[in-house]
């Protein structure tokens, strides 16, 4: 090459410049003559074009020679390219057509404009030119003042982009490699493809060497930082950003540049819980963007600091730097203004500010947008800040929000926990019982689960108090005892007041007594004024039947509660019915009945009907006990099983049912103790006493036989069969009464209850009476006796005695009737028991009376009849009546003898009594005949002997004397009828008084 040729720079040759090159073989090199070469001045240097055009230039000179020179034999191309082959020479030529020659149409737009450089790259690529392919990288196209790599990206071309930075990996000199990893890194991070962004970032920065473009590094650190961010891979995208910053700041970039790592970092060791590390770049940001006043980056600044404050409990500073932020972000464009108000109301959450942190996080749902995650952290707070204010529903549903939405395992434990614990004690507080434990337990799951000690007594209380609400007493002890547990050991009158109020209910509600009373007297010491304990008090004093002081409490709760609850009542009535206070008992219970509701106990009301039918069974009042009773057991179906009261201190102390203490027949009632238990079959017992005391023996009989078809008590069992036996009597059915006394001495036996099984041989006795089979009476009786005397029962005792004085009365026996009669009378009022005395005053009216001595019958008899009067016992009426018109009649005193039998007549035709019926009419006949009235004479005695026949019994003989007053013919019909039965010695008419059983009282 001479002085003056200067080596080309090909790109910028025409063709026919190109046809003015000369090709050095001593230097492969290319050269123009002096006056091109100062037109390509500045091109010289580029030899890497230059080797490029080395390869394809001889194609051209060889293409212009052939058409310029049409006569000379051409030249060959092997002869120029003796090292390449056809193909390689036909891509040569096509890099070269479409680099040189080829122009787009004017106004092309899309790929077409670029068409020349990538058909040129493809060319050079499949004879793998990789070295001058990968200059066209850099090449820029005249219509752009961009390389072409980047004008693909920007125009939207990234698939193609895409294709010519991966065909030149590994190809081509680092400084290229890494601008093809650095563009595919950028283009992967748009398509945000993140695992390919990260890949090929991580590639660019292992490079053994780097090109010194300090923008192509940052911006690579910037794309691996993000990606690695947004798959929550940390730790990579903290080094990153480090790496960003100090390639910022040493290679003297302008400090705008560091503001996205120092925003980033401060946002990662935030994220990482690292709020100090995280505080110190956020302030930082805040600095460099004031200076450079860049109002946007200093607002997200200021978000990140305030964030980074209430992570470290500042909240004063985090509020301070939340509100400058908000006061900056009304100029700019962008902003997070939901997260602003995210940890606003935080903070005043935290602060205790309620009602503010409702209102900064209602703004931030208007705007919750752009939370994502974080949205769960509003439910939480709003949840947690109405909980606070006592906004219970809000708070429910706040709170379950937060629970349903947030992840558990991802969700801050310390948030998780409290969101459960505040959850559970709202859900208790709106008496959701049932919701606050399973929320509760939840909330005890996680503490153990998560290992870190917590204050858990409030939990427990709240569980114990819901336990007892779900009617769980025994969990509800359970925890209410833990709780005690876990309080200091000198905890504070409040700590204890709550627990000792609900352990005290609780055990009540179990029926332990005496521990109920033991806390709920040391909540009284602690606080004296709370009605609730005294009603608790008078309820566990009820059940140990300790009357008075129960009644006491009870007063002290009406006097404190304004209103009172109508339960309270109900215990007083129940307290002082226990200790004989009929009156105000039933005063009280009364009271209750009209005032209860449905929120009472299905047992207080039940109750109540009970006790109220038992006192107005004490007042003879049986159509009133009747109704109480049936509205008992009405009321025990309608709540689907059994209703079990609370024991008595008589069920408590006593080993035998209430019948047998006491027979019924005297002032005790019949349900004189309170059974535990199935109550039913007690009220079916009673009821059917009550309707017996009506005459009323069908509906008794029903009552008594479905309690025998339940799966009653052996002794409820036992007296329903008395009471059978008892019915029978009455109605003259007198094999059915023996059948049903057997049934219960079996039982009795069964039992081993002495009392029983002689009451059942003293009834069957009673009965052999009636059927006029004395001997096997008194047989029976006296054995009855004995058993009476071993027990010590006096009442029994004198009861017997009644009965033995009546059989050895129908023998003829007078004065040993007298004497029997005389012992049972003194009995009962050494017992002070009128209703015994009552009966024994009968019984020697009636004796007197078979001794002729009738001034002395009618005395004791008009003694007795206002005592049966009293207690309304129909039938004792209606025996004493009898027995005073017998005894009138005989004392000639016509008129009032005929009132006492009518009167006596219309009771035992109410009443069934067969027997007193046949009795009456024989005497009513007697008393017409006297008076002169036959034909009525002749109709009563032929009742009467109709009746006798029928029941088989002994008192047909007393007719006989109307045989010398009637009519030959009714004299004939009425001897042929009786004839039959009649006895070998006519008894004394006795006073029929069963007074060992209860429907005769």
């Amino acid at each position: 090459m001479t002085a003056r040729e200067r080596e080309v720079h090909l790109p910028a040759l025409t063709a026919a410049e190109a046809l003015s090159v000369r090709y050095r073989r001593e230097t492969g090199k290319f050269v123009l003559s002096p006056a091109e070469a100062d037109l390509l001045q500045g091109w010289a240097s580029q030899t890497a074009l230059g080797r490029f055009v080395a390869r394809w230039l001889p194609c051209l000179v060889q293409y212009q020679q052939r058409r310029a020179t049409q006569g000379d034999e051409p030249l060959t191309l092997a002869r120029f390219f003796q090292d390449f082959d056809l193909t390689t020479i036909a891509h040569l030529r096509w890099a070269l057509y479409y680099l040189v020659v080829y122009r787009p149409e004017p106004g092309t737009t899309g790929l077409e404009q670029w068409r020349g450089y990538l058909e040129a790259f493809e060319h050079l690529g499949a004879i793998a030119a990789w070295e001058e392919a990968g200059l066209l990288l850099t090449l820029t196209p005249a219509s752009s003042d961009q390389p072409l790599h980047q004008q693909l990206r920007v125009g939207g071309y990234l698939p193609e982009a895409i294709a010519l930075y991966e065909r030149l990996l590994g190809h081509v000199e680092p400084g290229v490699e890494a601008l093809c990893l650095a563009g595919l890194s950028a283009i992967y991070a748009q398509l945000e493809e993140r695992p390919q962004a990260i890949a090929y970032s991580q590639r660019y920065l292992a490079l053994p060497r780097r090109s010194a473009r300090t923008a192509e590094l940052i911006g690579v650190l910037q794309t691996l930082a993000t990606n690695c961010e947004a798959i929550a891979d940390y730790a990579t995208a903290l080094d990153a950003w480090q790496q960003y910053l100090v390639a910022v700041r040493t290679q003297a970039q302008s400090e705008l540049a560091a503001l996205p790592a120092l925003l980033a970092l401060g946002r990662l060791h935030h994220q990482q819980e690292e709020p100090a590390r995280a505080l110190d770049y956020w302030q930082q940001a805040v600095t460099l963007a004031a200076n450079q006043q860049n109002a946007t980056a200093q607002a997200a600044a200021l978000l990140g600091l305030g964030r980074s404050h209430y992570a470290l409990a500042d909240f004063g500073a985090a509020i301070a730097a939340l509100q400058q932020s908000l006061e900056l972000a009304a100029a700019v464009e962008q902003f997070d203004f939901a997260r602003a108000h995210l940890y606003l109301g935080g903070c005043y959450w935290a602060l205790g500010d309620s009602e503010t942190a409702i209102a900064q996080l209602q703004q931030c749902l208007e705007q919750a947008g752009s939370l994502a995650d974080d949205l769960v952290l509003v439910l939480f707070f709003l949840g947690s800040a109405h909980y606070g204010r006592r906004e219970y529903p809000a708070a429910v549903v706040y709170l379950e929000q937060y629970l349903q939405q947030a992840d558990a395992s991802r969700a801050p434990h310390t948030l998780w926990q409290r969101a459960l614990s505040e959850l559970g004690q709202a859900q208790y507080a709106l008496n959701n019982s049932r919701a606050a434990i399973a929320s509760l337990q939840r909330y005890l799951a996680a503490v153990e689960a998560a290992g870190e000690p917590q204050d858990l007594s409030l939990t427990f209380l709240t569980l114990g108090r819901a336990y007892s609400a779900e009617q769980d007493y025994a969990a509800a002890i359970e925890a209410l005892q833990h709780y005690l547990t876990l309080l200091p050991s000198e905890p504070s009158a409040e700590a204890l007041q709550t627990a000792y109020l609900a352990l005290g209910q609780a055990y009540l509600a179990q029926q332990e007594f005496k521990a109920a009373i033991r806390y709920l007297d040391q909540y009284v010491v602690l606080e004296s004024r709370q009605p609730d304990v005294y009603l608790a008090l008078g309820q566990a004093h009820c059940g140990m039947g300790n009357w008075l002081v129960a009644i006491a409490n009870l007063q002290t709760y009406q006097q404190l509660a304004q209103p009172a609850a109508a339960v309270a009542w109900f215990y007083l009535g129940y307290a002082r019915h226990a200790r004989g206070d009929w009156t105000q008992s039933q005063v009280d219970l009364q009271r209750y009945s009209q005032a209860s509701t449905a929120q009472d106990s299905a047992w207080e009301l039940a109750e109540a009907f009970y006790c109220l039918g038992d006192l107005a069974y004490r007042q003879h009042d049986y159509p009133r006990a009747v109704d109480y009773w049936q509205r008992f057991l009405q009321r025990q179906a309608a709540t689907g099983g059994t209703i079990t009261p609370p024991p008595t201190a008589e069920d408590l102390a006593a080993n035998s049912p209430a019948w047998v203490a006491r027979d019924p027949w005297q002032e005790s009632s019949p349900s004189a103790r309170l059974p535990t238990g199935d109550r039913r079959p007690t009220a079916l017992l009673n009821l059917g006493r009550a309707y017996a005391q009506l005459g009323e023996f069908d509906r008794a009989t029903a009552c008594w036989q479905e309690l025998l078809n339940l799966a009653a008590p052996p002794e409820l069992r036992e007296a329903a069969l008395f009471e059978l036996g008892g019915a029978r009597e009455v109605l003259g059915r007198y094999d059915e009464a023996i059948a049903a006394y057997q049934q219960a001495l079996v039982l009795a036996d069964a039992r081993q209850d002495a009392a029983g099984t002689g009451r059942a041989t003293g009834r069957i006795g009673v009965v052999h009476y009636y059927r006029g089979d004395y001997d096997k009476a008194l047989s029976l009786l006296h054995k009855y006796l004995r058993v009476t005397r071993q027990l010590r029962d006096r009442a029994l005792e004198g009861s017997v005695l009644n009965d033995l004085g009546r059989v050895y009365a129908a023998q003829g026996d007078g004065d040993r009737a007298l004497s029997l009669h005389q012992q049972a009378l003194n009995l009962a009022r050494e017992q002070e028991d009128e209703w015994g005395a009552a009966i024994a005053l009968a019984s020697l009216g009636a004796v007197y009376g078979d001794l002729g001595n009738y001034t002395q019958a009618v005395k004791h008899l008009q003694q007795s009849l206002p005592n049966a009067q009293k207690w309304q016992a129909r039938l004792l009426q209606a025996e004493i009546l009898y027995a005073l018109g017998r005894n009138q009649t005989a004392l000639l005193n016509y008129e009032a003898a005929n009132e006492a039998l009518q009167a006596a007549l219309s009771l035992a035709q109410t009443l069934s009594a067969r027997r007193l019926q046949a009795l009456v009419l024989g005497e009513l006949a007697v008393l017409q005949q006297a008076q002169g009235e036959s034909e009525m004479a002749q109709e009563s005695g032929a009742r009467a002997v109709a009746i006798a026949r029928e029941l088989g019994l002994p008192e047909v003989n007393r007719y006989l004397a109307l045989q010398k007053d009637l009519a030959p013919s009714a004299l004939a019909v009425f001897m042929e009828l009786v004839r039959s039965l009649l006895p070998k010695k006519p008894p004394s008419p006795p006073l029929d008084t069963p007074s060992s059983e209860p429907h005769h009282s």
